[in-house]
């Protein structure tokens, strides 16, 4: 008789949470408590940690009822960075179930006809806003087959279109302006104001996507005129 043969699947998203919780849960009873003094910062009107003030409190571990209504508590606090994320994740989902943001892109494509070479340093900037401002990533993925064919169709190579997609997208989620995956979680657990430092941020992020079109650009004109040069 053959034996089965269990397959690995990752646990759903639920079930990983629910362990994280669990096992915080425990920690608080090994974990030492501790905790530092806070300010009021009359500038911001915002509590700031005053450093060097860490000092152990009583141990206060949680039991399992309590465990169950920290999750209350946390959404409660938190609804602010939650609904942030809930709308933002909205957007995406309606840009994508629509058209609208493929649509976007037919429409750029047909704007650059005749200006070829253009066509991968517009669409790394328009992929890199997209990933600063409202956390767009893996939602670009699709789009990697049209455009490693644009690039050997163009003289470069496939890694070439494949780049221009990741590389762009990856560059604007990471130097994120308004991003609230990164910037608005961020923000809401130091107790900052939401977009706060946001002229900081675009500057850097027009500054990182630069280099990364520089060097991507680089990379496909060196391609281009040596195609073997990898090898």
């Amino acid at each position: 008789m053959e034996k089965l043969k269990r397959k690995l699947k990752i646990p759903h998203t639920y079930v990983i949470i629910g362990i994280i919780l669990v096992f915080a849960t425990i920690l608080t009873y090994i974990v030492p408590a501790g905790m530092y003094d806070r300010v009021l910062d009359e500038e911001t009107g915002n509590e700031i940690i005053v450093a060097d003030s860490y000092h152990q409190i009583e141990q206060m571990p949680i039991g399992p009822f309590r465990m169950v209504g920290a999750l209350a508590d946390g959404m409660v606090e938190s609804a602010d960075i939650i609904f942030f994320c809930f709308f933002a994740y909205g957007l995406v989902y309606m840009m994508i179930q629509s058209g609208a943001f493929y649509g976007g892109i037919g429409k750029l494509k047909r704007v650059m006809k005749g200006k070829e070479v253009l066509i991968l340093p517009v669409f790394m900037a328009f992929f890199g806003i997209c990933g600063s401002t409202f956390g767009m990533y893996e939602e670009v993925y699709g789009l990697l087959p049209a455009f490693m064919g644009i690039s050997v169709a163009m003289g470069y190579d496939a890694l070439t279109g494949g780049a221009a997609v990741v590389l762009g997208v990856a560059t604007g989620f990471a130097a994120a302006t308004l991003n609230p995956f990164t910037i608005g979680i961020a923000q809401g657990i130091a107790g900052l104001p939401i977009g706060s430092g946001v002229g900081f941020r675009i500057v850097c992020l027009i500054l990182f996507e630069g280099m990364a079109i520089w060097y991507l650009m680089r990379y496909a004109h060196r391609v281009k005129k040596i195609p073997s040069f990898l090898t």
